[in-house]
């Protein structure tokens, strides 16, 4: 191996990166499409169960092996904090939907923060993960996955309470 590679880094980088950057290309442009909505149109794209799950899970489930070591095994490679870059990701463009949709962003009458965004976002991509962690059918994946997305759906349209 060491003849091909110079280490653990680059194996590594070798195996998972198509998969990993490709999907984070994909977040990226998804975003930006979403953006490009005329504002009256986003809220329903956000919170829509149908267009609102997580459309990925087919490329992470055609890439699995590759995911299954990415989510597992980082430590020590530049994907260490892969999931952090993927949730920065979301957390900014939600700081923008906030911002084009004039949400409220409330919990108990107090301003919603950005850490309790980036948490509650990490969260949400913690929970998309877990199939891989637990081998689950990519079946059972996406049963989960709309499930889960249903939930994070109903909290975040409470929270936010966009105007548009």
């Amino acid at each position: 191996l060491y003849k091909r590679y110079s280490g653990k880094e680059a194996l590594f980088c070798a195996i998972v990166s198509s998969a990993a950057d490709d999907l984070k290309k994909q977040i990226q442009t998804q975003n930006e499409k979403f953006h490009r909505l005329p504002d009256e149109k986003k809220s329903k794209a956000a919170f829509d169960g149908q267009t609102g799950s997580f459309p990925y899970i087919d490329f992470v489930y055609d890439h699995f092996e590759e995911f299954k070591i990415l989510l597992e095994c980082p430590k020590g490679t530049r994907y260490e904090n892969y999931m952090n870059e993927l949730v920065d990701i979301i957390v900014e463009s939600t700081m923008v939907f906030m911002e084009e949709t004039n949400c409220k962003a409330v919990i108990h009458g107090e301003k919603v923060s950005p850490e309790l965004i980036h948490m509650v976002t990490s969260a949400y991509l913690s929970g998309i993960f877990e199939p891989v962690f637990h081998d689950m059918s990519r079946e059972e994946a996406k049963i989960y996955v709309d499930q889960l997305q249903y939930f994070f759906n109903i909290g975040w349209e409470k929270i936010l309470q966009p105007q548009v």
